[in-house]
């Protein structure tokens, strides 16, 4: 399947690259993927077959990759109203009106904040490597300010690399994406995720099918998720998959079991099927 990289310049003047399949241009269903801080669209390098079956568009987050910074950095200017707006504005540019949606870490924030203002363009939501109602950032302030700190500095990407992943190939590919990020926006998003909660936004939603995954590795976010989850049981249009042996990267980790799990989910939510999520166990990792 081809893909051709394109711009968009968007509302506030900053140069968004993405990526985008070629069954666009035949009325395909859309669906879109978002990665995560400190990462780009090479993220989902596994996941590119979808585009055999689907309009594929990839973005690189403002910051992120080759995509342009605002040219005077602030909080307003990073935060996940204005992701979720560079994506909202990225769908008009490429004329989709309505969308799957597929994110990782910062990404699924992204998708959350989509999804609370302005649902009707959602035709369904995966979630993956974080947690909808993290009250808090859970790292402790020390180790959360040497976080602050080591984000952006040189020659510091992969002892990053190495907290965010502990899988050999991830951390060399995520390693080298990083290095491609800008350090002021890797902080400043660090600082304004620091404080959110998309539980209610969740809980209101009982139309837009959403897929929750669970990675049995992902220690510091599933401190968070697991509460959070305990929130959401019995929700009939959330479904919610534990994925055993793999980390906070699942679709880079284990990217064929992340694909199935995602195909099953999208051909549920095409049908309308009520029942729950079931991949075959043969499958897992």
């Amino acid at each position: 399947m081809s893909f051709r990289v394109a711009t968009l310049q968007t509302s506030d003047n900053v140069t968004i690259q993405y990526q985008i399949g070629q069954k666009c241009a035949e009325g395909s269903p859309a669906i879109f993927f978002c990665h995560g801080v400190g990462a780009n669209h090479d993220q989902f390098a596994a996941q590119q077959s979808f585009a055999d079956d689907y309009c594929m568009v990839t973005p690189t987050l403002r910051g992120h990759g080759n995509s342009g910074s605002p040219s005077n950095i602030t909080a307003d200017s990073l935060t996940l109203q204005r992701f979720a707006q560079d994506i909202l504005e990225l769908t008009q540019h490429v004329s989709i009106e309505e969308f799957h949606f597929v994110g990782h870490g910062f990404g699924g924030l992204i998708g959350l904040e989509i999804l609370r203002q302005q649902p009707a363009s959602l035709l369904s939501l995966s979630l993956c490597g974080v947690s909808p109602c993290q009250c808090s950032f859970s790292l402790p302030q020390r180790l959360r300010n040497f976080t602050y700190n080591l984000m952006g500095l040189s020659h510091q990407e992969r002892i990053v690399s190495q907290m965010i992943t502990h899988h050999e190939t991830t951390q060399r590919i995520y390693c080298e994406m990083l290095k491609m990020t800008d350090g002021q926006t890797l902080r400043h998003i660090l600082k304004s995720i620091s404080r959110y909660d998309y539980l209610d936004v969740l809980k209101k939603n009982r139309k837009i099918p959403v897929l929750i995954m669970r990675s049995e590795g992902d220690d510091r976010i599933n401190v968070a998720l697991d509460p959070c989850l305990e929130k959401l049981k019995g929700q009939r249009n959330i479904d919610i998959m534990r994925v055993n042996s793999t980390g906070h990267m699942i679709n880079m980790e284990t990217p064929e079991y992340f694909n199935q799990i995602l195909h099953a989910f999208l051909l549920k939510a095409k049908l309308k099927d009520s029942k729950p999520l079931s991949v075959p166990p043969e499958l897992q990792p």
